[in-house]
């Protein structure tokens, strides 16, 4: 599908629009039960005693359960991916039996009639409890005097990972300039518009449960399901319908979807969940929270030496994403750089806070904060300029593909298969036009006006998982289906693989069929994350629309009696080149080549229809520069972005618009995360941000213009020739931001370490610095 496709018009947006999307609290069955749950007050505590008499008497409650009620199904939840060489992973349990490790963790389930009365209901439980301890700070956590908060754990570290690459001693030693930095990215949540929601439904005449759930992975949700439920997965169906957003919030199989399902099963009535924003604010989709101290060793030229970073990662109680959050973190760590020597360390560590998962980026935007704040103090200690240091030090285009010299556990070997970050440095600085702009800035501080440039790079590791689905079928009516195991957030997705399909088969877009995220429509599936439709599902389609078409060009050879070599196809028929008369519509051709009347047309099976797995050679690595110049006001610490510059290379753009879309989306939560969000908690782990009245998400009127600029460097891991474009946006955002502000307020002497960088804190750190102001930056 070439980036000047006549489709552009996404197929979904009309369903959404007319309000007949579908999505989990729009599905309403039956004699319907609504689940609500008790949550622990407390951030870790004993459960003393739970007192049900008051909710059960409530005039229809139908249950109130604990986790002594639940049998199997109140067993540990599965992992999302298993962990390399953890020492201590631990999963949570639906309901918390005899002590809970974070404030909201549930201890009771209630079943009513109506979501209200449930919710009445389970206000009514009265639960005793014996606080413990409270092990909120990582640093606290890990230390020798604190007690493990699991048993059969020795301490609270959940695991320790070391790689080492060339001479990092040697390197540190011999070099002319070192500096380090103590770096801080703290705890932020995903907040998509369509928080978690779950539909159970038990159908005894088939033995079929039905789930329909807000999810991104609904057939590894399904085998989840399957070893908690002791149950078949053939005995399970998982739907995720409309998803309205997503970004990892909703990758792990979650308590609530066992809850529904083993109710369902236990009482024969279908049982629903809505979450609450309140609930998805404090106890879901949680991530970044790392501290780094790293530090970088440097020629007198600029040339990096070597880097070192030891990660403290605040995993929260549970591993439900297993380990892969800390280890993506050390994989991302050389960025774009030509580093020839690396001591990396990261250490997780279970903390008395809801536990963490991946969020857009998922270990890359802390990854990209740390590297890219030491080359801003490394530019400051040698008195060169941010980018240029940059440009010193980028992988060149001939080195690709370029071997890092990391490998990691259950990660392999980090090779980045190419990148354009030398290229999208060039034409990010000349959109700024940064020469023009350091003589402004020095203009505009001689009349008091305080402006800043930043500059960040990034490798961004796209197109990963073992393998995708993709079915394609021609049926009787001329129709076209396409099925995947992936599934939609809002992405377009439906878009993308219909036209896809639609350039292979000649059949006009608005005519196929996408389903998507549904276990009944293809076995096997993986889901969606880390950057992987496009690459993954999107080469899938295209290679089962390939075989689909041959089957197409053979069957109609034979019936209109050509060479298949002459045989086209457009506007949903096949016909003779040079003679447009002789055709046959695929809708015919459909039937006859399902005919059980007359011989196959096809020697190998009846239909045209083909499924393909396309497993990835490995990751495909998209790049880019993000460039912003922001205005900081020293008297009210508010900061205003001014200009925001995004040159950056996915490969082949198979949608141009959906991919604007998704750079800016991105672009704009990372924006949030850099001058705004955070969750913070005190030193009981009680939550500082309870509603979005205190965690500030991004608003439209205060989202900068994005300037953006596209290469395009085809890959060769996969036919469609494209790289992953959903965490683009995202990935160097706080980095850029923070170099921005730091030489915006270069004169004060003030140095950022942290995000979000909110007006409170410009204030805390103008305070503290002596206003001595030094020459701005070279051009």
């Amino acid at each position: 599908m070439s980036d000047h496709s006549p489709h552009t018009r996404r197929l979904e947006d009309l369903r959404f629009l007319r309000g007949r999307g579908r999505y989990v609290g729009d599905i309403r069955l039956p004699g319907m039960l609504h689940l609500a749950l008790v949550r622990s007050p407390h951030a870790h505590a004993r459960i003393l005693r739970v007192d049900r008499a008051a909710a059960a008497g409530l005039p229809g409650v139908v249950a109130v359960l604990t986790a002594d009620g639940l049998g199997a199904a109140g067993r540990p939840l599965m992992p999302m991916v298993a962990s390399p060489a953890p020492r201590c992973a631990v999963t949570q349990r639906p309901l918390a039996p005899d002590r809970v490790r974070y404030a909201g963790e549930a201890v009771a389930a209630v079943l009513a009639g109506t979501p209200y009365t449930a919710a009445d209901a389970a206000a009514a439980v009265a639960v005793e409890y014996e606080p413990l301890p409270v092990a909120a700070d990582p640093r606290q956590a890990a230390g020798d005097g604190t007690p493990p908060l699991h048993d059969g754990c020795a301490d609270n570290i959940v695991g320790i990972w070391q790689t080492t690459v060339g001479q990092p001693d040697e390197a540190f030693a011999r070099a002319a300039v070192t500096v380090e930095l103590d770096l801080e990215m703290p705890r932020s949540s995903a907040q998509p518009i369509e928080t978690r929601g779950v539909v159970a439904q038990y159908d005894p005449a088939d033995d079929l449960l039905t789930v329909w759930t807000s999810t991104q992975v609904p057939h590894v949700i399904r085998l989840g399901l399957a070893l908690a439920l002791d149950r078949s997965e053939e005995s399970i169906r998982v739907v995720a319908p409309d998803v309205g957003g997503a970004f990892g919030s909703k990758l792990c199989l979650a308590p609530e979807e066992v809850l529904c399902a083993h109710l369902a099963l236990t009482t024969g009535r279908p049982v629903k969940w809505i979450e609450s924003r309140h609930e998805h604010l404090v106890l879901t989709g949680h991530s970044r929270g790392q501290r780094h101290r790293i530090a970088l060793a440097l020629a007198t030229d600029g040339r990096i030496l070597g880097l070192r970073d030891h990660v403290l990662h605040d995993n929260g109680a549970y591993t439900p994403y297993g380990l892969r959050l800390p280890l993506v973190t050390l994989a991302s760590l050389a960025g774009p750089y030509r580093i020839p020597a690396l001591d990396l360390h990261a250490t997780s560590v279970f903390t008395n806070k809801p536990p963490a998962i991946p969020y857009r980026g998922a270990g890359q935007p802390e990854a990209v904060f740390a590297l890219e704040r030491a080359m801003d103090r490394a530019a400051r200690s040698l008195d060169l300029d941010p980018a240029e240091l940059r440009r010193r030090n980028l992988v060149r285009p001939e080195a690709f593909p370029y071997r890092t010299g990391i490998t990691l556990a259950g990660a392999g070997d980090v090779v980045y298969d190419a990148g354009s970050c030398a290229s999208c440095l060039d034409r990010a600085l000349a959109r700024l036009d940064l020469p023009a702009f350091r003589r402004e800035q020095a203009a505009q501080r001689r009349a008091g006006r305080y402006l800043g440039a930043g500059v960040a790079c990034y490798m961004e590791a796209t197109g990963a998982g073992t393998f995708e689905t993709a079915l394609v079928r021609i049926d009787g009516g001329g129709g076209v289906t396409v099925a995947s195991g992936i599934c939609s957030q809002g992405q377009g997705l439906e878009t993308l693989l219909a036209g896809i399909c639609a350039e292979a088969l000649g059949v006009p877009a608005e005519r196929i069929r996408v389903r998507l995220g549904d276990t009944a429509a293809v076995p096997y599936g993986v889901g969606t994350w880390g950057s992987r439709a496009a690459v993954v599902a999107g080469s899938a389609v295209a290679e089962a629309a390939r075989r689909v078409k041959e089957r197409v060009i053979h069957a109609a050879a034979r019936t209109l009696e050509a060479r298949p070599a002459d045989i086209r196809l457009a506007e949903g028929r096949a016909f003779v080149a040079g003679a447009p008369e002789r055709g046959i519509s695929l809708a015919d051709l459909a039937r006859a080549t399902a005919s059980g009347r007359r011989p196959l047309l096809l020697p190998d099976g009846p239909g045209l229809e083909a499924a393909c797995h396309f497993a990835p050679a490995g990751a495909t690595y998209a790049s880019g520069v993000h460039a912003a110049v922001v205005e900081v006001d020293p008297e009210t610490g508010e900061i205003r972005i001014l200009r925001y510059v995004v040159a950056h290379d996915c490969g082949r753009v198979l949608q141009p618009a959906a991919v604007e879309g998704q750079i800016a989306g991105g672009t704009v939560q990372g924006i949030g995360g850099a001058l705004r969000e955070a969750l913070g908690y005190d030193a009981r782990g009680q939550p500082l941000a309870a509603s979005l009245a205190d965690y500030a998400l991004p608003k439209a009127l205060g989202a900068p213009s994005i300037e953006l600029d596209h290469l395009e460097t085809p890959s060769a891991l996969n036919p469609l020739g494209a790289r992953g474009a959903g965490e683009g946006g995202t990935i160097p955002a706080y980095a850029v931001i923070a170099c921005a502000v730091e030489d915006a307020l270069r004169p004060f002497g003030v140095t950022i370490d942290t995000v979000p960088i909110t007006p409170a804190m410009v204030r805390r750190l103008l305070t503290a610095a002596r206003p001595t102001p030094v020459s701005p930056a070279r051009p």
